[in-house]
């Protein structure tokens, strides 16, 4: 690794507490050819993770819908930002001090840069070459987008750490084999997206088991099937459960999203 990358990652703290993230977006052009296979070394790393988690969060006053990717320690890999409708940001994170991004305009990569504190430190094309004012305006973020990006990806890594259900589902499809007890519930986590239809389905030989779902749609219903369209944009619990003592407690459970 460059003694220029060196100096960043033993400097630089990624939105830390103790020290206060810059109000001034910056940007301090240093030779590429010091960071750039570095960069895509990291990026090419961390593309080939298998995403573990996946969360949505709205940013109103910037009409902004961003995505957060945790990995599997549940820790925040990457978080991707629409700019305008043809150009998005991908941001990496790599142990909390720096960050690399790429910048797409119609799906080509258009821009590499390097984040530290919220603040940009350099910029690169994809052959190593160094951009013009112009390409970096048209692709650059406001720091206060980035603050609060690295805020919500923060609150988003601190919950799924201390969550306490038993799976989280990401796929479209996905049956569920488990069991369940009196005295142990059984919990699954999906994220999902207003307007998004979800079927949900329970099979169980045994007559009182049940799920329920929170926050609640339309009612506070115990379900055996449920199908419907999400109201709000977020994670949706579902609690599978017994009502009575069981000889066996083995359910299977199908969701899907239309």
């Amino acid at each position: 690794m460059s003694s220029c990358l060196v100096f960043l990652l033993a400097c630089s703290s990624l939105g830390s507490d103790d020290e206060a993230i810059s109000k001034e977006f910056t940007s301090t052009f240093v030779p590429s050819e010091l960071w750039i296979e570095n960069s895509r070394e990291l990026i090419l790393r961390l593309n080939a993770q298998i995403d573990q988690s996946t969360f949505y969060a709205e940013l109103p006053a910037n009409d902004l819908r961003i995505e957060v990717i945790l990995n599997e320690t549940n820790e925040v890999s990457k978080v991707n930002i629409p700019l305008t409708s043809s150009l998005s940001r991908t941001l990496y994170f790599d142990y909390g001090r720096l960050s690399f991004s790429e910048t797409k305009l119609d799906g080509e990569i258009h821009l590499i840069s390097a984040y530290a504190d919220s603040r940009v430190y350099a910029h690169a094309l994809p052959d190593g070459a160094t951009p013009s004012p112009s390409q970096i305006k048209s692709a650059e973020l406001n720091n206060d987008i980035i603050y609060s990006i690295i805020s919500l990806s923060e609150r988003f890594s601190l919950e799924e750490k201390n969550a306490t259900h038993d799976v989280r589902i990401t796929e479209k499809d996905v049956s569920i084999l488990e069991s369940v007890a009196l005295e142990k519930d059984f919990t699954a986590v999906m994220n999902v997206k207003r307007g998004e239809k979800i079927d949900i389905s329970l099979f169980c030989a045994e007559p009182h088991v049940y799920f329920t779902i929170s926050p609640s749609i339309g009612s506070d219903m115990e379900y055996k099937l449920w199908k419907g369209s999400a109201k709000f944009t977020g994670d949706l619990k579902i609690r599978v459960f017994t009502a009575e003592v069981i000889n066996n407690g083995s359910f299977k459970l199908d969701v899907k999203r239309l």
